[in-house]
């Protein structure tokens, strides 16, 4: 937000309580409007995120892409991906940990007008191996995405210049340069996208051309785009998350943590008063997939 501070808490979901709020980083005196945080958890359920902070090089200003995580039980010194050091301004990172417990961080090089992948060295990374995925000035500056299927394999989704939702394929055994061609659902994607994967399916939220918070899921062919929210919303996140089933007695029926769902979190620009940020979920469980429940879980988060 519009602190000094990159800040970290954790919430207990069975006391529903915030706490250990601390500092990560005290980023740059030219603190970015949208900073884009965004966290992924390790095998090891240890925390590792990505963000964005402004650092001056030659008397310019450049967007520039970091990195920390929690290894060792206290956070650990901030890499600098790209930006600053390079003259190169870098924007909307997302990140994932991919089968090898390794940080991947996709993000968008607005200098060059590239997707970029970074690779981290080792869990624990010091060093990334950067990759640009795409390279097209009709890349859109809004947020790319990265996921890791149930064999591997890396996968980036990303928009051109809001137009289609495009998904490109790093196969596993692969060097780190070698990347399957693009597809395309020939959907018009705007402001925003959001993968994860359930197995070798990749699923994709982003906002349509008609500002309705969409998903389309891809196996080898594309199985259509699907409305979730119709109205007039923006940058849709989604991350995995449980379903506790618990009948009248408390039992919990879907195991010992749950039935896997599909959280999302948007933001609603069709109010007078400003942006409200909303959640949602997803049942994958079910052929097709559909918001469980239905309006009951349809929750404000926050306005600001």
């Amino acid at each position: 937000g519009n602190t000094s501070a990159l800040r970290y808490v954790t919430f207990n979901t069975t006391t529903d309580i915030f706490s250990g709020d601390i500092e990560i980083q005290n980023v740059g005196s030219g603190i970015p409007a949208f900073p884009f945080t965004d966290i992924s958890v390790d095998s090891n359920n240890i925390p590792h995120i990505t963000w964005i902070d402004i650092n001056t090089n030659m008397g310019a200003d450049y967007f520039t892409v970091y990195y920390t995580n929690k290894v060792g039980g206290s956070w650990n010194t901030a890499v600098q991906i790209e930006g600053a050091t390079a003259q190169k301004d870098c924007e909307d990172p997302a990140i994932t940990i991919d089968s090898d417990n390794l940080p991947c961080i996709a993000y968008f090089n607005d200098t060059d007008n590239a997707i970029t992948c970074a690779k981290g060295n080792v869990n624990n990374a010091t060093s990334f191996t950067l990759f640009d995925v795409e390279i097209d000035a009709a890349i859109s500056s809004d947020i790319s995405s990265i996921c890791v299927d149930i064999n591997g394999n890396h996968w980036i989704a990303y928009i051109e210049n809001d137009t289609f939702v495009y998904l490109r394929q790093h196969i596993k055994a692969d060097p780190w340069t070698t990347w399957q061609s693009r597809t395309t659902n020939s959907k018009v994607g705007v402001l925003g996208v959001s993968a994860i994967a359930e197995s070798t399916t990749i699923y994709i939220f982003y906002e349509n051309n008609l500002n309705d918070i969409v998903y389309d899921r891809y196996n080898g062919s594309w199985l259509g785009e699907t409305a979730l929210e119709v109205g007039s919303y923006r940058s849709p996140r989604a991350k995995w998350g449980f379903w506790v089933d618990r009948d009248s007695t408390g039992t919990n029926r879907g195991n010992s943590r749950g039935r896997l769902k599909i959280d999302y979190a948007f933001r609603d620009e069709q109010i007078a008063e400003g942006t409200d940020i909303w959640f949602n979920s997803l049942a994958p469980w079910i052929t097709p997939p559909i918001n469980q429940p239905t309006s009951a879980n349809f929750n404000q988060i926050v306005s600001v």
